[in-house]
């Protein structure tokens, strides 16, 4: 939550752009596969078996999620960057984003949101147990039902606010509404893994009472 309130102060202290805003959530996308990168590698950390396969799966979801994520920054760019953004060539390359970050400031949010899903990673992946008993397919499409439904929040919040001629209350509703979904699918996502885990547990202690 508090990371995700710092847009708040880009809109409202350092005047950002919608486009600043849609690129912050972006970034935030590609750090939420990265950590999934880490979840796919970590899975199952005991079973040494099933590395090939998740060396594998983490090659390929890095390919496919990061089609997907470029994809839609080539849409953002193109419907919000407007003049403020020059892409040159088919494909946005690492200097526009990094001249987009320099701009608006971005590296401090940016920051604070990566040391956010880091510490969900660390405390509710690897400190509540959920790597142990995580599916690997599963981990596989985790990302992209709530990361779906957060681009198309964030992409119609943006478009309402570009025809309003982006005016500040516009923007801080979008970053209020991206929160409330954000939040929503956090919970709903550790609170499976959570049920699931603790059904597991709870099925391991019941064949301990009864025997085999």
């Amino acid at each position: 939550m508090l990371a995700n309130l710092l847009p708040l102060y880009g809109v409202l202290v350092l005047d950002w752009p919608v486009v600043a805003l849609l690129l912050l959530f972006w970034l935030e996308n590609v750090v939420v596969g990265a950590f999934n990168v880490l979840r796919i590698l970590v899975a199952r950390l005991g079973e040494f078996a099933m590395l090939p396969r998740k060396l594998f799966l983490a090659a390929f979801f890095v390919v496919h999620y990061g089609g997907f994520a470029t994809g839609h920054l080539i849409f953002i760019l193109a419907i919000f960057g407007g003049d403020t953004v020059t892409v040159e060539g088919p494909f946005p390359t690492p200097a526009t984003i990094r001249e987009i970050v320099a701009e608006y400031r971005l590296e401090f949010p940016l920051a604070a949101l990566v040391l956010s899903h880091g510490v969900s990673f660390f405390f509710n992946f690897i400190g509540e147990g959920e790597y142990r008993e995580a599916r690997i397919a599963s981990l596989m499409s985790r990302p992209y039902g709530r990361v779906v439904i957060l681009h198309i929040v964030i992409l119609v919040g943006g478009g309402v606010s570009l025809a309003l001629g982006e005016p500040v209350l516009a923007l801080v509703l979008l970053v209020i509404l991206k929160i409330a979904v954000d939040l929503a699918g956090h919970r709903w996502d550790h609170g499976k893994l959570g049920r699931g885990n603790r059904g597991i547990g709870t099925a391991s202690r019941r064949s301990r009472r009864n025997g085999p």
